[in-house]
């Protein structure tokens, strides 16, 4: 009986693998005929460019610097699409498929890498000399995409709280010292308010990365993943301090009870209105102060504060994004290879990174002595010292934050010892890493700075 079922069990499976590589099989084959009316053929007039991004802010504004590239070439002709959700599933049937675009948004699919499916940047012609050391999205050692923006962190505060509780408004607050001193300060004189309105929701991402990833990072030798680019490895007892510090303020009620609960938005709402003095922010919160509903009172920017107050300090942006690639099979045809690389030449242009860069709403790190000053953020914080973490895998390594938020969020509150949650996350990355390793992935001992 048991061989029976053994038997049964065996046939089913096969079948369904048969009838999954069918359904899949036919999937790819109708998605292949559907990307062919995506693509548009060169035209005896014109070499034609395909060129893909998500949807969002960056898109549209690159939308139409594309487009007055089309108003001056007549040889070249740039088809410009963006896709929302569905946007990386579409991009990898394309790819696989060999009906992609020939320039294409983030793609941090391994398979396509492993694969050979983007192209090495040394293969092309490309003008590189305005472009930033650090802002190359490196794989296996070879230059194959460049970061044009990313996001930066900083600490936001409502001047008028500060000006109520006896403290100057203008203060700058550079140490997490400093803010501990402004946070008892406004609790002792305004019961009211959150002194500092600290978020780590397992919804909201930034939350790790702002709140104890570039803390940490600023000690050096980590980036804001903390991942340790001297070692090789993962080293969350950099985050030792932040989190201590963290747990103080929790302590002595300067923060939120339910700081693991609060949504981003529901901390922005806080500031708006004056419940909560200072918050920590990404770029996007900043641009929602200043293209939304303007708060109705004054408020300061600034870096995140440090641990100690020196020079060194080693200050990062963090999600590097909108990220071009180019698909290898394009650059097969020399004419195509010639049209692509004018495209992406016009698009590394400092004239054009500038420009997106006034919009205020996208910040643009991939020229060289960019006038930062330009835009409100580069008024506010000190960019020209920021660098990219150029030789960080983590895009690669499928972590669980979620773990991380719980592990973290139990020691602020004292439910958990620190030592012990530090060594199930780097536990956690060792595990993960060992996976990579044993399937003969990604060559993390690449991924370090001399």
């Amino acid at each position: 009986m048991k061989k029976t079922l053994i038997a049964i069990v065996s046939i089913v499976l096969v079948l369904a693998l048969n009838v999954g590589s069918y359904v899949w099989g036919t999937k790819l084959r109708s998605n292949k005929e559907d990307l062919n009316q995506l693509i548009e053929k060169d035209t005896e007039e014109a070499v034609v460019v395909n060129v893909w991004m998500k949807s969002g802010n960056i898109s549209n504004a690159i939308r139409i610097q594309l487009e007055q590239f089309n108003a001056k070439h007549k040889d070249i002709k740039i088809v410009y699409r963006a896709y929302d959700d569905d946007y990386y599933n579409m991009l990898r049937t394309s790819l696989v498929t060999e009906n992609g675009p020939d320039i294409f948004e983030n793609s941090y699919d391994w398979d396509l890498l492993k694969q050979g499916r983007i192209t090495d940047l040394d293969e092309l012609s490309l003008n590189l000399r305005d472009v930033r050391d650090d802002v190359y999205y490196i794989y296996d050692e070879k230059k194959i995409g460049v970061n044009l923006t990313a996001d930066a962190g900083m600490l936001i505060w409502n001047k008028d709280i500060f000006k109520e509780a006896g403290i100057d408004e203008n203060t700058s607050i550079k140490t997490w010292d400093e803010l501990l001193a402004v946070a008892e300060k406004i609790k002792s004189s305004k019961d009211d308010v959150i002194p500092f309105g600290l978020t780590m929701n397992s919804f909201n991402m930034e939350d790790l990365q702002v709140a104890v990833g570039l803390p940490s990072a600023a000690m050096g030798n980590t980036y804001p993943s903390l991942w340790d680019y001297r070692k090789g490895q993962y080293e969350y007892s950099n985050a030792k301090d932040i989190i201590n510090f963290y747990k103080n303020l929790y302590e002595k009620e300067l923060i939120y009870e339910d700081f693991d609960k609060k949504t981003a938005d529901e901390k922005m709402l806080d500031f708006y209105s004056g419940k909560t003095a200072m918050v920590l922010v990404g770029t996007g919160n900043l641009s929602q102060l200043l293209y939304g509903l303007p708060p109705t009172f004054e408020y300061g920017v600034t870096d995140v504060p440090v641990l100690e107050s020196n020079s060194d300090v080693d200050r990062y942006f963090i999600n590097p994004s909108t990220t071009f690639f180019v698909n290898s099979k394009s650059i097969k045809n020399h004419k195509k290879k010639e049209a692509i690389e004018k495209v992406y030449n016009y698009m590394l242009e400092k004239e054009n990174n500038l420009q997106l860069l006034k919009s205020d709403r996208i910040l643009t790190i991939a020229s060289k002595n960019m006038d930062y000053t330009s835009s409100t953020i580069g008024k506010c914080i000190d960019i020209d010292n920021y660098e990219v973490p150029i030789y960080d895998p983590t895009l690669f390594i499928g972590h669980n934050y979620v773990k991380d938020y719980d592990l973290i969020n139990s020691v602020i509150k004292g439910e958990l010892d620190i030592d012990k949650a530090i060594k199930d996350i780097n536990d956690s990355y060792n595990n993960e890493i060992k996976i990579i390793k044993d399937v003969g992935g990604l060559d993390l001992t690449k991924y370090k700075e001399n």
